[in-house]
């Protein structure tokens, strides 16, 4: 069974939780904790791994690197986060092929593009975003597409709407309107004929609702993508100060993970055996 049935076969029981990660450890961790599937969020890993906002920071092949290792790593299938194909026709088709032959079960691609003058980000007609849509999906015809327009909060929800049946029209599975948070939004979203997505942030960015709740809306899949970066920067932000006000890191042995979950969660005992050398200098 491809990942575009299985994905299909997943959200008729309900509203499906994705968890977003940013790196293979991560990932790992989810996977412990019980989930089958992962988001892998270019904006965490462009936070954590370069320190800077996921605007034009991040490349392909950083992105291919994370998601090639999350792979290695665990068993989890992977949305991928593809947001408007890190070029231009046909780099994009080319990025597309890539993602193919990794057998990710599914990519999310938006309707922001990067005006490079000035760092901010604007949207593609939809004419282009369509465009996109169409020559992916006829790559990656395994593959979950799943469409994200971004203009609500700035034009408003028909806008918003008009474009995601513009998207749906040239083959994504699933679409997704950012910023919907009141329950009459949500209502005229997921009664539109095919599978909605939520992207669920922080609680000022999303809607006020629980995943149960959210099922009972008649969405079919919630991302939640940013919560593994952001309960990360919170905890290791405490911590630094912690230490270099009390003087002592002992202060937050209790807080820490143990040496033998860590070598645990790290594989150590598949590397018992080998033998580590140096160079001579």
């Amino acid at each position: 069974m491809g990942a575009r049935q299985r994905m299909r076969e997943r959200i008729q029981d309900g509203l499906y939780v994705v968890p977003g990660v940013y790196d293979a450890l991560t990932a790992r961790l989810a996977e412990e904790a019980g989930f089958k599937t992962v988001y892998v969020d270019s904006c965490g890993i462009s936070g954590h791994f370069l320190a800077e906002p996921d605007i034009d920071s991040l490349s392909f092949e950083q992105l291919r690197l994370h998601v090639e290792q999350i792979a290695l790593s665990t068993k989890l299938e992977m949305i991928v986060d593809f947001p408007d194909g890190y070029g231009m026709m046909p780099i994009v088709a080319r990025h597309a092929r890539i993602l193919q032959l990794l057998q990710v079960s599914g990519i999310v691609m938006d309707d922001r593009i990067i005006d490079r003058f000035v760092k901010r980000q604007i949207y593609a007609p939809v004419k282009d975003m369509v465009h996109k849509l169409t020559n992916v999906r006829e790559i990656c015809h395994s593959t979950v597409l799943i469409a994200r327009t971004d203009v609500f909060r700035e034009q408003g929800l028909e806008a918003a709407i008009d474009r995601i049946k513009a998207y749906r029209d040239a083959g994504a599975d699933i679409t997704l309107i950012e910023g919907l948070s009141s329950v009459e939004q949500l209502k005229a979203i997921s009664a539109l004929p095919w599978p909605q997505a939520l992207h669920i942030k922080s609680k000022q960015d999303s809607p006020p609702f629980g995943f149960a709740d959210l099922g009972r809306f008649g969405f079919s899949l919630a991302l939640f993508s940013d919560f593994a970066s952001r309960m990360a920067m919170k905890t290791l932000q405490i911590a630094y100060k912690t230490v270099f006000s009390q003087g002592d890191a002992r202060l937050l042995t209790d807080e820490m993970i143990d040496e033998e979950e860590r070598e645990r969660l790290l594989r150590y005992s598949g590397s018992r055996g080998l033998v580590i050398s140096r160079a001579p200098m």
